[in-house]
């Protein structure tokens, strides 16, 4: 701002405390009729008259440039500084998308480790001071829709049917995907079995029947700013998970952190043999 506005401004703000005391000194209400004796005269200089003219000849421009729609990278950016990763999801599935190519690298606000929460079972309770701001299933969705070089699931039980069908078309889109889970799947069947007649490589380690592969975790090796990413936490992708329980997970892009997941999935991968239908409780 230059001297000439500030000038003004000082001006202004000046004519109009004095037009206060006026007001307050003669008694009148807002509504009534002022008399202008009581301000005094200051003499504007006519060249900052013409420049605040020329300004407000160009005010109407500036509303209509305000009001214009953000561009799709804004629109971007506007998210992640939120951590809406659902609203980042519906942009990226977008028509608009695909005119824009790894619009991700343009988010550099995105900073991980990021830990969020489910809702309050039975609530749906938002926690502020946690930043859980969206169901867990919803955000895991969303990363995988936005997964662009492989997928390692390894998780207890599979039962969210989106989460399962959202795995399946991004292997068909020729992102390999990978799970490892357990040989006891409980609830409804109906995801696992979907995943084991697809294309999608699923097995589980079952030397003994009491065997059991608990873990909760996913990487990502090439998601979010290009980044490979381990989501972890003791969610799991279950209908049951969704609507009744605590659960949390975090998403990482340690580098060190993610060469131990990586290594942990093939140590028990190794010991896992492909699951069938054949060995899905049969009482589903």
């Amino acid at each position: 701002m230059n001297l000439r506005k500030i000038f003004l401004i000082i001006t202004l703000c000046f004519s109009s405390s004095n037009l206060i005391y006026c007001m307050e000194d003669d008694g009148y209400r807002m509504d009534d009729e002022i008399p202008c004796s009581g301000i005094p005269r200051v003499n504007i200089p006519e060249e900052i008259i013409q420049e605040e003219s020329s300004d407000s000849a160009n005010h109407e421009d500036v509303q209509l440039e305000a009001s214009a729609p953000q561009s799709f990278v804004e629109r971007i950016k506007r998210e992640i500084s939120n951590l809406n990763l659902i609203a980042l999801g519906h942009l990226l599935e977008s028509e608009e998308a695909a005119t824009i190519p790894d619009a991700f690298k343009f988010l550099e606000n995105f900073k991980f480790p990021r830990t969020l929460f489910t809702y309050q079972p039975y609530h749906h309770i938002m926690n502020p001071k946690i930043g859980a701001n969206a169901p867990l299933n919803l955000v895991l969705d969303t990363l995988i829709k936005n997964e662009q070089e492989g997928i390692l699931v390894c998780c207890f039980h599979i039962s969210d049917y989106d989460i399962a069908q959202s795995l399946i078309n991004t292997n068909k889109k020729r992102i390999p995907v990978e799970i490892v889970t357990n040989q006891q799947q409980a609830g409804d069947l109906t995801a696992i079995k979907l995943l084991i007649q697809s294309e999608i490589s699923v097995s589980c380690p079952n030397s003994h029947r009491y065997e059991m592969n608990h873990h909760k975790f996913i990487i990502f090796k090439r998601n979010i700013l290009n980044k490979c990413l381990v989501w972890h936490g003791s969610y799991n992708p279950t209908v049951y998970s969704n609507a009744s329980s605590w659960d949390d997970a975090t998403i990482s892009d340690n580098a060190a952190q993610i060469q131990d997941f990586k290594q942990r999935f093939q140590e028990i991968k190794a010991v896992s043999d492909p699951m069938t239908l054949e060995s899905l409780p049969k009482t589903h």
